[in-house]
């Protein structure tokens, strides 16, 4: 990792008060929204074959589509693409195996002293020639059906009609890295620091390799050319030109182990995870999310989008599938019932197991009503675009498990964190029983719950309500408004004071130092909580609260500089806080001067947040200025959060490719200048924060994936993801 000066997005936060947003430039009408094709959505399937089976995996081979051998040295095993692992039902020879391949759909194994072909219900055994001073370690399958032994000093062949092993000898006596095959089906050989390419009269010479330091381990051949591993980088012959591929031009880890090529891609084995490599862009695949452990010892790619990696203890899957962002939010919806539903609140799942989602157990969470009003946005907005019956069914029911937040306190307007079953577990928090004894309540409530609270409730009172839901939804925003109003604009617990952190009063908010760090954050909160509450009751008593904070108490220039910037501590999951706070603003605000000072906070806002391209921030930030935010960006990082939605520990500080902040993160841990994608990161919710280099845990825990619905169905409802079907439409 190499250090660095101050990231770019630090200094211009710094600097950046009021600024001009790059690329939001076309007015509200003009605003086109990003079509929503086929795109190609990473997944895998990890196989922990030693830990499944007691043997180390010593090979993986292709078998036929979708499937691999995997060899132990005693046993074979046939893997597929669901996760199965079965032992093949054969006899096998006696000897200590090295690697399979299969010629004909006939079994070929490689043993320590010889080839074995399986004819009938036997082994033969093909003897390797007594001249050979090391014998072949591996085998390839060949584009012409033929398979090659190659190992060190030697190249051997048998021929798909042959019966006897073929030498191959090479005009250089220098050791043999490894046998590559073009898309073309032509064979090369990389022998120290020559490249040959087979001829019918033999092997010809045809490129020499630049002076490398330490030991060359890998080489590949596709459309672009030719590659070498090496311990530090790769090296690429494109035309005649040599070039050294390392972090600086954006190699995530240097030790290369193995090359896999599709015609157009690559794929580079690392002892640190793999990277795959097309059309100029780097991913990098490691940790537990998609490997069984980062050492690789092969890779044997399937095609462009597809490749098996055989690691110290296990297989990987690495793949792409076709699919839209439509059906990814269904995938995601089906979650939701079986696995993060409990009492009607929304969250997270616990597993016994690392990994496994059939050991699932549902627990508290302190911000239960912060999630589970999130996830009520997201089916308002999904059932005010789709009309799907059971989008409007499951809001009901979200909004009824908040709404019982507020009323089994026992205190008007004041919701609490969460609640249980009198005999069950609380995690953390303070627990309060209920006067029949059956349940208990958290305390203690945040300002993030209320966030979370009235930013759902009118979006639920817009889209979804009727009738009775409309006069209990218009209740409810009035209590929890007045509450907090009645009490000098706190947010009061059972013990008669403020909760924690749910303080808006113009005393600690414009001259107690011990707020100065949520002086702007709070003020847009509570503006927001007001102007909401009026649109929803219509209670006057709400606006002329909100116009005396914002007017006579400043709160709207205060919300101007809200987000703090190094070297202020930087707390992303105010970033949650302010950008849904500021959606209900934009949403009801019609003081064209109040309006006017929003759209400056905002600006700023966005500004700074852009480079993490948040599908949430950049939807609300388009939506406040009418400008395109970012829609693309939005879009991409809604494509790459992966399918596997479990919290595996992330490590990232060990790449060549991430230059590290001199600034830290609020807690202590090292970030990289940039912010990482999706995929590549530990923590998925968007309060995290994404520029952590390491992140995540043990895979013990699996997010509901509200987080991802709330995005992907207001930008479908606002219009900035268009569904490909009415995009066709004339």
């Amino acid at each position: 990792m190499r250090k660095h000066a101050p990231s770019g997005l630090a200094i211009l936060a710094a600097l950046t008060v009021l600024t001009t947003l790059v690329g939001c430039g076309s007015s509200r009408s003009k605003i086109r929204g990003v079509v929503d094709t086929p795109y190609l959505q990473k997944d895998k399937v990890v196989l922990e074959v030693q830990k499944r089976t007691g043997q180390i995996p010593v090979s993986v081979a292709l078998l036929d589509a979708g499937r691999v051998i995997v060899t132990t040295p005693s046993r074979l095993y046939v893997a597929d693409n669901h996760g199965a692992l079965h032992l093949l039902d054969v006899s096998l020879p006696r000897d200590r195996l090295r690697d399979a391949a299969v010629m004909n759909g006939q079994l070929v194994l490689l043993g320590r002293n010889a080839v074995w072909t399986r004819e009938a219900d036997t082994w033969r055994r093909l003897r390797f020639p007594r001249v050979l001073i090391e014998n072949p370690d591996h085998l390839l399958r060949a584009p012409d059906g033929s398979v090659w032994a190659v190992g060190p000093r030697a190249i051997l062949r048998l021929k798909p009609a042959g019966r006897n092993l073929e030498s191959l000898p090479l005009p250089s006596a220098r050791e043999i890295v490894d046998v590559a095959f073009d898309p073309d089906g032509q064979a090369y050989v990389l022998s120290g620091s020559w490249i040959f390419r087979m001829t019918d009269g033999g092997w010809q010479q045809v490129a020499e390799l630049p002076a490398v330091k330490g030991k060359l381990t890998a080489f590949a051949v596709n459309e672009d050319g030719m590659w070498v591993g090496t311990p530090s980088g790769l090296l690429h012959l494109q035309g005649v030109e040599w070039n050294t591929i390392r972090g600086e031009q954006g190699l995530p880890y240097e030790d290369v182990t193995s090359l896999g090529t599709g015609r157009k891609t690559l794929w580079v084995g690392t002892i640190w995870g793999v990277c795959r490599y097309e059309d100029g862009r780097w991913e990098y695949y490691a940790n537990r999310r998609w490997l069984p452990d980062d050492e690789v010892r092969r890779v044997v790619a399937e095609s462009d989008t597809s490749a098996w990696i055989l690691t110290k203890s296990g297989v990987s899957h690495l793949f792409k599938r076709r699919m839209t962002l439509a059906q990814k939010a269904l995938i995601f919806e089906k979650r939701i019932p079986v696995r993060h539903t409990r009492y009607g609140l929304i969250g997270e799942c616990t597993l016994i197991q690392p990994g496994r989602l059939d050991t699932f157990l549902l627990r508290d969470n302190d911000n239960d009503g912060l999630w589970s009003a999130m996830y009520l946005a997201a089916e308002c907005f999904r059932w005010a675009v789709t009309r799907d019956p059971e989008a409007r069914q499951r809001a009901i029911r979200t909004f009824e498990a908040l709404e019982r937040l507020e009323r089994i306190t026992g205190i008007p307007g004041y919701p609490a964190r969460s609640i249980v079953k009198i005999d069950e577990p609380t995690y953390g928090g303070e627990g309060h029983p209920t006067p029949d004894g059956k349940w208990k309540w958290k305390g203690d409530t945040s300002s993030d719950e209320i966030v979370g609270h009235l930013f759902a409730y009118p979006i639920f009172y817009d889209l979804v309500a009727e009738g009775e839901y409309q006069e209990r939804v218009r209740a409810l925003v009035h209590r929890i408004a007045d509450h907090i109003v009645s009490h000098n604009f706190h947010l009061v617990d059972l013990d008669g004071k403020p909760t924690t952190w749910g303080v808006w009063n113009p005393d600690s908010l414009n001259n107690n130092p011990n707020w100065s760090n949520e002086k702007g954050l709070n003020s847009l909160e509570i503006l927001s909580f007001l102007r909401v509450a009026h649109h929803v009751t219509g209670d006057s008593r709400f606006l002329e609260a909100y116009y005396d904070l914002a007017q006579k108490h400043h709160y709207a220039e205060n919300t101007i500089n809200q987000k703090i910037v190094p070297p202020g501590e930087v707390n992303h999951s105010d970033d949650e806080l302010a950008f849904l706070s500021y959606y209900g603003l934009f949403r009801y605000e019609t003081d064209r001067k109040l309006r006017d000072i929003y759209v400056k906070s905002m600006e700023r806002s966005w500004r700074i947040e852009q480079p993490e391209k948040n599908p949430l921030w950049n939807y609300i930030a388009t939506y406040a200025l009418g400008r395109d935010c970012g829609l693309q960006d939005a879009v991409e990082t809604l494509r790459d959060v992966p399918l596997d939605l479990v919290s595996w520990r992330m490590r990232n500080s060990q790449r060549a490719d991430l230059q590290v902040d001199s600034l830290i993160a609020r807690d202590g841990r090292r970030q990289a200048t940039r912010a990482l994608p999706p995929s590549e990161r530990g923590a998925f919710k968007w309060n995290s924060n994404p520029y952590l280099l390491d992140d995540g845990d043990s895979g013990l825990v699996e997010d509901d994936g509200g987080f991802w619905l709330l995005p992907y169905w207001m930008g479908r409802y606002h219009g900035y993801i268009v569904n490909a079907e009415a995009a066709a439409k004339p």
